[in-house]
């Protein structure tokens, strides 16, 4: 793998939000096959969803979750079709149901109460 760029983004400048933290991008050749490695360090968990679409998922999925199984993590993927059709408040809602069933096998998770927290007053529907 070739050395991988680390590019810090201040997101409050970006969008104009007072007090939105910075991240960061990684770039470089085989960055795929190496992400497990970048997200352990950032991940108290096993369980980890990735969300992709049906573009991506047959190019980078196996790979991904292969780096992930690597490093100890549980990978679940959640692929919705590729396309404008798909950026629909019902396509959210079934990447977080996917997500609520692939990591959490007792039903209401942390993931869940996260969701319900951020939706607040608009709920599921």
């Amino acid at each position: 793998m070739s050395e991988i760029l680390t590019v810090n983004v201040p997101l409050a400048e970006a969008t104009g939000q007072p007090g939105a933290g910075p991240y960061s991008v990684w770039i470089g050749d085989g960055l795929m096959a190496h992400v497990g490695e970048k997200i352990r360090p950032l991940h108290r968990g096993s369980k980890v969803a990735v969300v992709t679409d049906s573009n991506v998922a047959p190019i980078y999925g196996d790979v991904v979750m292969n780096s992930l199984r690597d490093v100890g993590l549980e990978p679940t993927l959640v692929v919705v079709e590729a396309g404008e059709a798909s950026k629909r408040m019902e396509i959210v809602s079934q990447v977080i149901d996917a997500m609520i069933a692939g990591l959490s096998p007792s039903g209401r998770s942390t993931v869940e109460k996260a969701v319900d927290f951020v939706l607040g007053p608009f709920g599921w529907d």
